[in-house]
């Protein structure tokens, strides 16, 4: 729900600060104008922590996807397809690997929204499950050019969508259920849930730093399958 103005109007009575400022825990997020700038009388509402990076985050699909579309958009199928040499990645391919990995993310995903998730051993260990998570999150910067090995249940012929053709389409709308499931996960993400990798349940890491590993390996991704172009 969004603040009304009537309700910032006694708040700043009541309070009497020069400015307040409010977490607001539960609210819409499709009407986040009304949430920023100064208010009646000077009262101030802002952000969680928590919001604003669910919004970074929603941010970051967005970005991707518009710019895989507009980079890719106009190609046909043969050149979607075409590998510049052996043991690389097409477009198509690298399109194909961001919808398998994140994908692989939901049943856990689900799991942690019902509360059914039986966190693994090594998720009591915070210390150790924020360095595997920065360990991860650097291996995947666009900046690292270190190659990274895709493990068999990643890899793209994993993809098992039929109508190839509409690749861009798919990965629009399998972009759209991911940022979905970002504002599910508010509360999981607020407690600092921990979750387990989908293909080791001995890697572990914070589900806050899944997000930041997912979104920023799809950039990577992007840079790649750019690449296939030069």
């Amino acid at each position: 729900m969004c603040l009304p103005t009537a309700i910032t109007d006694k708040l700043n009575l009541r309070f009497n600060f020069n400015e307040l400022s409010i977490i607001i825990a539960n609210f819409d997020l499709k009407c986040p104008k009304i949430l920023t700038g100064p208010g009646p009388k000077g009262f101030k509402v802002t952000y969680s922590k928590m919001i604003e990076k669910i919004e970074h985050w929603q941010s970051s699909l967005a970005t991707t996807t518009a710019d895989f579309k507009r980079a890719f958009e106009h190609l046909d199928r043969e050149a979607l397809y075409q590998k510049p040499q052996a043991g690389t990645w097409s477009i198509a391919e690298n399109i194909q690997h961001l919808m398998v990995i994140n994908s692989s993310y939901f049943p856990i995903f689900k799991q942690v929204e019902e509360g059914s998730y039986q966190k693994p051993f090594i998720g009591n260990f915070g210390f150790l499950t924020k360095a595997i998570g920065n360990m991860i999150l650097k291996s995947v910067d666009p900046e690292n050019p270190k190659k990274i090995n895709t493990i068999p249940v990643w890899k793209p012929e994993k993809y098992e969508e039929k109508e190839q053709e509409k690749l861009l389409e798919a990965f629009e709308a399998h972009q759209q259920e991911f940022s979905d499931w970002i504002v599910r996960l508010k509360p999981a993400l607020e407690k600092g849930q921990v979750i387990h990798s989908p293909a080791n349940r001995l890697i572990a890491y914070p589900l806050e730093m899944a997000m930041d590993i997912i979104t920023t390996h799809e950039k990577r991704h992007l840079a790649q399958a750019k690449r296939v172009l030069k």
